[in-house]
């Protein structure tokens, strides 16, 4: 249900903050345009992202300045996925998401959500069957999305392409 409920929240924020021709998506402007900021800085420690919403402000996105692009891409759109979650909420605990994975803060369900909204923002279903039928490779296919091979193959996986080993 929780991977549902990601799956179809990352296909309306495409929707409503995205030009759906356009590869690969790019998580700042979709949050920019959902009226987030979003920011590079030095994090501390083991820490890769974090979400931030006080009143009557725009909610922020900080991701770790020191990690690779693709990286950072994947952050932002998990820190996306959180505020999906939590879009009609004027304040909320900041999420804090850990290189390990594991956020501090919240339920392992949430980030379930998180990082299924992630995977969905960035390789769109449709768009991946249009690479898988042309037969792309995998290495082509994280090119085009500007993900790591790893969530290239992780995410062909749940789509049900690619057998686990």
């Amino acid at each position: 249900m929780t991977r549902r409920a990601a799956e179809r929240a990352a296909a309306a924020i495409l929707e409503e903050a995205w030009d759906s021709d356009r590869f690969p998506v790019d998580p700042v402007v979709v949050a920019e345009r959902m009226g987030m900021r979003v920011y590079q800085a030095q994090l501390p420690g083991d820490v890769s992202g974090l979400l931030k919403k006080e009143p009557n402000e725009p909610a922020e996105i900080f991701v770790d300045v020191d990690d690779p692009p693709v990286r950072r891409r994947f952050t932002t759109a998990h820190e996306l996925g959180h505020f999906a979650q939590r879009r009609h909420q004027d304040e909320f605990v900041g999420y804090v998401d850990r290189r390990d994975g594991r956020s501090q803060e919240g339920t392992q369900g949430e980030e379930i959500f998180a990082n299924t909204f992630a995977a969905h923002l960035l390789m769109p279903p449709p768009a991946v069957e249009v690479l898988v039928n042309s037969r792309r490779s995998e290495l082509e296919m994280a090119r085009f999305f500007g993900v790591s091979l790893q969530s290239m193959q992780y995410h062909l996986q749940n789509l049900g392409y690619r057998r686990t080993a």
